[in-house]
């Protein structure tokens, strides 16, 4: 006979609706029940299955996060409509003696400077290897900083590590075009654009990465989400929306998902679900800023 509580639970997710069985054990038998914590995974080098899953949350979530935003094109003086910036980091020279480690600590300095100076607030970056062995970062976030201050200050964080040094040696200036920024503004589904970008395989023979291989700022990391017990008005909506043929669904053993397009979500999502989505997204987007706001 079991322990476990269980009730169904409905979700909202970037995608559209989750619908699972919750399975919990009840308050007084939790401090008596011994969980068998599974040991921590030491770090591959490699994107494994579950980190991947993990790191196509985060980018979900750092889509929503991001609001709508004026900046001005650099080219033109104009100001145009900014959601997301798109950087990639690469490095001026051979990556030689220098180890993986030493060149993400450039990076987590890049992402303080940010912080203290632009008031970064969400982003995920992933690391990858290039042909030529040179590890490079590609970063989304939702604050805008101007090219050559991402350049500039990316440059000024690998001077200890002597790249700039040989740079110069080769070229005769220390202002390398070690950055990227990669125009989005084109693309309808941004999420779907940068997991694709973001979570390539490993390929057979490249020299794994040291450390971890990707991140993202703590707000990004909730265990969080927006659930509620499916009854009443949930339950009422999801059967109608079950009965659409027109709702693309995957149904599991242990789950149901209705794949619903954002643009359809007013249209068939109940308002009370919508107004908690809202809600838990506003609290993940406030946590961001509280983490940029770094005097």
């Amino acid at each position: 006979m079991s322990i476990y509580l269980e009730y169904p639970v409905i979700q909202v997710r970037p995608y559209g609706l989750l619908t699972y069985t919750q399975r919990e054990l009840p308050r007084s038998k939790r401090n008596n029940h011994s969980f068998t914590r599974e040991k921590k995974e030491s770090y591959t080098g490699k994107l494994t299955t579950f980190s991947k899953k993990k790191l196509k949350r985060a980018i979900g979530l750092m889509v929503e996060v991001a609001k709508d935003k004026e900046a001005t094109n650099f080219k033109t003086n104009k100001t145009f409509r900014f959601k997301i910036n798109f950087i990639t980091f690469t490095l001026p020279a051979p990556q030689g003696n220098v180890d993986d480690k030493t060149i993400k600590t450039c990076l987590n300095n890049w992402i303080k400077r940010a912080r203290r100076k632009h008031k970064l607030c969400s982003y995920v970056w992933r690391a990858e290897r290039q042909a030529n062995g040179n590890i490079h970062f590609h970063m989304i976030t939702d604050t805008y900083i101007h090219f050559r201050v991402v350049r500039d200050d990316w440059n000024e964080v690998l001077k200890p590590t002597g790249l700039i040094d040989k740079f110069k040696a080769k070229h005769h200036h220390e202002n390398p075009n070690s950055t990227d920024i990669h125009a989005v503004w084109k693309v309808k589904n941004l999420v779907q654009y940068f997991v694709k970008y973001m979570s390539k395989e490993h390929k057979d023979g490249e020299e794994p990465i040291q450390g971890k291989i990707w991140d993202c700022s703590t707000n990004l990391k909730t265990k969080e989400n927006c659930w509620e017990i499916m009854e009443g008005i949930y339950y009422d909506n999801f059967f109608e929306l079950s009965k659409n043929k027109t709702i693309k669904r995957i149904d599991d053993t242990m789950f149901t998902i209705l794949l619903i397009p954002k643009t359809k979500w007013k249209e068939y999502i109940c308002p009370e679900l919508l107004k908690k989505w809202d809600e838990y997204i506003e609290r993940i987007r406030l946590k961001g800023y509280e983490l940029g706001d770094v005097s």
